[in-house]
């Protein structure tokens, strides 16, 4: 699914100094989830994003745009990813028609139904200009009475008058590549969508394809699945094995692991990393998550590998910024209240990045991630016993 806009979420609550995301919409479930949990996000609601960059729509990059909730612009990224190019035209010409009606910043529900409404458009495509617009017209024998009207007269009509006198009565709009006119209500799209956040019923996520002389056959894999799924995507796809299979994850429980499963890693030991997933708690989880994003592991038996030995790392989830840390350790080498009375004074920040950097550590979204024997996080790894992972949670 082609990506439609950059967005930066936050959490107007938390601290100024506090991370924030920043992603690409349309997301997988799972990662509009890890979104919410980075942001210590008890639910959607407390997300607010604002759209930084659109891919296909030029006009939404030059206007004002309201902020919206997370899942909110998820479903309008989602729409215009399905988009024709048609679709497309008629969703710039209804943004461009009502950036001339006001100068208020547009709210991401009129921007919704504008995507669910195409259909309430006449697009045009390749007519840019008054004058294509009155030749099509007259062409098409939309203007006037031109059925029986000489060659001669045709030749000598004002097209570009014709066009403009259509265009300024019917409340159309150029777009770079087409007219378009709004013929219709509106679909008030936005007051049916279901923005509720949805909890996926599998661990991972993939797109498993193969190919033959009539094309390429892919099918989705929801994971953990027993061999009995596993042989029936091959069946589905018309492959033999899973040699002769390629598969990307789509979406998974600990987002950070998608761009490291592809075929380099078999589907056995996929299949056996998304049992492990499903089965550990959420606090494991998030520690897991933590010390992904901390040690940054370059490929998939090292990031499997972490799982065997997160009893050599601490992570503590309950800090959220530099600050957090400086205090933490304040407080607990001086009396609180003495303490309350210097911080005001003191660069808690500077303090805090010199208690990271003294610890080897690093603070992530999740929390801060360090080594149990005070060697930096990002050590280079063993290497993965052989035989695979054993840990079963």
């Amino acid at each position: 699914m082609k990506k439609i806009f950059d967005i930066h979420a936050t959490k107007p609550e938390r601290p100024y100094n506090a991370p924030t995301v920043d992603i690409s919409l349309p997301a997988a479930p799972y990662e509009l989830l890890d979104v919410q949990e980075r942001l210590r996000a008890a639910n959607a609601s407390e997300v607010t994003v604002q759209i930084t960059y659109s891919h296909t729509s030029k006009y939404l990059n030059l206007l004002p745009i309201e902020h919206g909730g997370l899942y909110e612009v998820n479903a309008l990224a989602e729409k215009m990813s399905s988009f024709e190019d048609w679709q497309q035209e008629a969703f710039d010409g209804l943004v461009k028609a009502d950036a001339f009606k006001s100068d208020k910043p547009v709210p991401i529900s009129r921007l919704i139904d504008f995507a669910y409404s195409s259909e309430c458009c006449h697009v045009l495509g390749g007519i840019t200009t008054h004058k294509e617009l009155g030749e099509f017209l007259v062409d098409n024998e939309l203007w006037g009475d031109t059925e029986e009207m000489p060659e001669d007269i045709l030749a000598k009509l004002d097209y570009t008058a014709i066009g403009r006198e259509s265009r300024l009565s019917q409340g159309g709009v150029f777009t770079d590549n087409s007219y378009v006119e709004q013929h219709s209500e509106l679909v008030e799209a936005h007051k049916t969508l279901d923005y509720t956040p949805k909890i996926p019923d599998y661990t991972m996520l993939l797109k498993v394809s193969a190919s033959d002389y009539d094309g390429e056959m892919s099918a989705p894999l929801k994971l953990p699945a027993s061999s009995e799924t596993l042989n029936k995507v091959l069946d589905q796809i018309g492959a033999g094995n899973w040699q002769e299979t390629r598969f990307e994850c789509i979406d998974c429980k600990a987002p950070v692991l998608s761009k490291l499963i592809d075929n380099d890693a078999g589907i056995a030991e996929v299949n056996q990393l998304a049992e492990t997933l499903s089965q550990m708690p959420q606090k494991q989880l998030t520690e897991y998550k933590a010390i992904l994003e901390a040690v940054e592991p370059s490929d998939f038996d090292s990031a499997v590998h972490l799982i065997e030995r997160m009893d050599e790392y601490l992570v503590s989830l309950q800090y959220e910024t530099l600050e957090d840390i400086a205090r933490d350790e304040l407080n607990f080498i001086a009396d609180p209240a003495p303490v309350e009375v210097i911080i005001p004074h003191l660069d808690l920040e500077g303090y805090g990045a010199a208690l990271v950097k003294g610890l080897n550590a690093e603070l992530t979204d999740y929390g801060m991630v360090e080594r149990q024997d005070r060697q930096p996080v990002q050590t280079p790894e063993e290497q993965p016993r052989q035989g695979g992972m054993e840990m079963m949670w």
